[in-house]
């Protein structure tokens, strides 16, 4: 008998979740939850769903950052939060894609960068 089986990735776009700046690209992006599903294929055929990751990911220039399954189900469910709880989830999630793009900075360098990048914008020169 012959049985032909492996792994198969499917990613897919989920709705848009906030808009706040990519430090990585230098725009006012929207992000989007990113939803990730590694198959069970069997004779090429998905048959069985393994893992599922959800990611943050910048419409522009892509760069995600993984998303925990609390932090998703609160995503997916936050038009039925309270007003100040959206805010919090919001905030939070600005502080996570912070953290993971000023990841390997100090904190000298951080407040350079958006120092730097504020007066920029009031000069009107726009992000580099």
């Amino acid at each position: 008998m012959f049985v032909i089986f492996g792994w198969q990735k499917t990613v897919q776009p989920k709705e848009s979740l906030l808009k706040t700046d990519c430090h990585r690209c230098g725009k006012e992006v929207s992000w989007r939850i990113w939803h990730e599903t590694t198959w069970v294929s069997l004779f090429f055929v998905r048959v069985l769903p393994l893992f599922t990751k959800y990611h943050l990911a910048c419409e522009v220039c892509r760069d995600s950052l993984p998303l925990d399954a609390s932090t998703t189900r609160r995503t997916r469910n936050r038009h039925a939060l309270a007003e100040r709880a959206r805010t919090e989830l919001h905030d939070e999630l600005v502080r996570r894609i912070e953290k993971h793009q000023f990841g390997g900075m100090t904190e000298g360098q951080r407040r350079y960068y958006k120092s730097s990048r504020e007066h920029r914008a009031q000069d009107g020169a726009g992000p580099r």
